[in-house]
Protein backbone atom coordinates (compact mmCIF):
# COMPACT_ATOMS: atom_id res chain seq x y z
CA UNK A 1 0.00 0.00 0.00
CA UNK A 2 1.39 3.34 -0.33
CA UNK A 3 1.43 6.91 0.04
CA UNK A 4 -0.16 10.32 -1.27
CA UNK A 5 0.28 13.51 -0.65
CA UNK A 6 -2.76 15.78 -1.99
CA UNK A 7 -2.83 19.91 -2.35
CA UNK A 8 -6.04 21.55 -3.25
CA UNK A 9 -6.17 24.76 -5.51
CA UNK A 10 -9.20 26.88 -6.18
CA UNK A 11 -8.22 29.06 -8.40
CA UNK A 12 -4.66 27.94 -9.34
CA UNK A 13 -3.97 29.17 -5.81
CA UNK A 14 -2.97 26.20 -2.66
CA UNK A 15 -6.22 25.84 -0.25
CA UNK A 16 -5.57 23.02 1.17
CA UNK A 17 -3.49 19.89 1.56
CA UNK A 18 -3.76 16.06 3.11
CA UNK A 19 -1.22 13.42 3.62
CA UNK A 20 -2.21 9.34 3.16
CA UNK A 21 -0.02 6.80 4.62
CA UNK A 22 -0.17 3.79 6.61
CA UNK A 23 -1.53 4.05 9.48
CA UNK A 24 0.87 3.62 12.46
CA UNK A 25 -1.73 0.80 14.65
CA UNK A 26 0.12 -1.92 13.61
CA UNK A 27 -1.00 -4.72 10.93
CA UNK A 28 -4.34 -2.45 11.17
CA UNK A 29 -4.50 -2.01 7.00
CA UNK A 30 -5.64 1.66 7.61
CA UNK A 31 -4.65 4.37 5.42
CA UNK A 32 -3.76 7.20 7.89
CA UNK A 33 -4.59 10.72 7.13
CA UNK A 34 -2.29 13.53 8.09
CA UNK A 35 -1.07 17.15 7.60
CA UNK A 36 -4.80 17.69 6.80
CA UNK A 37 -5.57 21.43 6.61
CA UNK A 38 -7.04 24.55 4.80
CA UNK A 39 -5.67 27.99 4.78
CA UNK A 40 -7.79 30.20 6.80
CA UNK A 41 -8.96 32.43 3.58
CA UNK A 42 -10.58 29.13 2.44
CA UNK A 43 -12.01 27.69 5.45
CA UNK A 44 -15.77 27.84 6.19
CA UNK A 45 -16.33 27.17 2.65
CA UNK A 46 -17.29 23.53 2.85
CA UNK A 47 -13.47 22.73 1.44
CA UNK A 48 -12.88 20.39 4.38
CA UNK A 49 -15.95 17.98 3.10
CA UNK A 50 -14.34 17.65 -0.32
CA UNK A 51 -11.18 17.09 0.76
CA UNK A 52 -11.97 14.53 3.15
CA UNK A 53 -14.12 12.56 0.02
CA UNK A 54 -10.87 12.92 -2.40
CA UNK A 55 -8.67 11.82 0.47
CA UNK A 56 -11.28 8.34 1.04
CA UNK A 57 -11.43 8.31 -2.83
CA UNK A 58 -7.70 7.58 -3.12
CA UNK A 59 -6.70 5.90 0.05
CA UNK A 60 -9.38 3.31 -1.62
CA UNK A 61 -7.39 3.43 -4.48
CA UNK A 62 -4.19 3.16 -2.57
CA UNK A 63 -5.71 -0.22 -1.67
CA UNK A 64 -6.80 0.46 2.23
CA UNK A 65 -10.25 -0.68 3.34
CA UNK A 66 -10.52 1.35 6.56
CA UNK A 67 -9.60 4.86 6.95
CA UNK A 68 -8.14 6.94 10.01
CA UNK A 69 -7.72 10.61 11.34
CA UNK A 70 -5.57 11.31 14.59
CA UNK A 71 -6.86 14.95 15.18
CA UNK A 72 -4.87 16.94 17.92
CA UNK A 73 -6.63 19.30 19.82
CA UNK A 74 -4.88 22.14 18.30
CA UNK A 75 -5.82 21.30 15.17
CA UNK A 76 -8.34 23.26 13.61
CA UNK A 77 -9.59 21.20 11.18
CA UNK A 78 -13.74 20.16 12.06
CA UNK A 79 -14.33 17.05 13.37
CA UNK A 80 -18.26 17.47 12.48
CA UNK A 81 -16.75 17.27 8.96
CA UNK A 82 -15.59 13.43 9.56
CA UNK A 83 -18.72 12.76 11.68
CA UNK A 84 -20.91 13.99 8.88
CA UNK A 85 -18.97 11.65 6.25
CA UNK A 86 -19.20 8.29 8.60
CA UNK A 87 -16.70 8.40 10.63
CA UNK A 88 -16.49 7.15 13.92
CA UNK A 89 -14.86 9.13 16.32
CA UNK A 90 -12.71 7.82 19.80
CA UNK A 91 -10.33 8.82 22.00
CA UNK A 92 -7.09 8.18 21.09
CA UNK A 93 -5.43 5.43 23.43
CA UNK A 94 -1.86 6.47 22.99
CA UNK A 95 -2.34 10.03 23.25
CA UNK A 96 -4.46 11.92 25.23
CA UNK A 97 -3.72 15.06 23.85
CA UNK A 98 -6.25 13.76 20.51
CA UNK A 99 -9.07 12.50 19.18
CA UNK A 100 -9.56 9.67 16.75
CA UNK A 101 -11.77 9.06 13.52
CA UNK A 102 -11.84 5.58 12.01
CA UNK A 103 -14.31 5.04 8.59
CA UNK A 104 -14.85 1.21 7.16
Amino acid sequence: KGHAFLIMKIGGKAAGCAGIAPSPAKDSGEGSFEMLGILPEFQGLGLEKRLIGFCIEEARKLGYPRCRVDLSKQTHFPGTVLSDLGFLSSTNKQKDTSHLWTLN
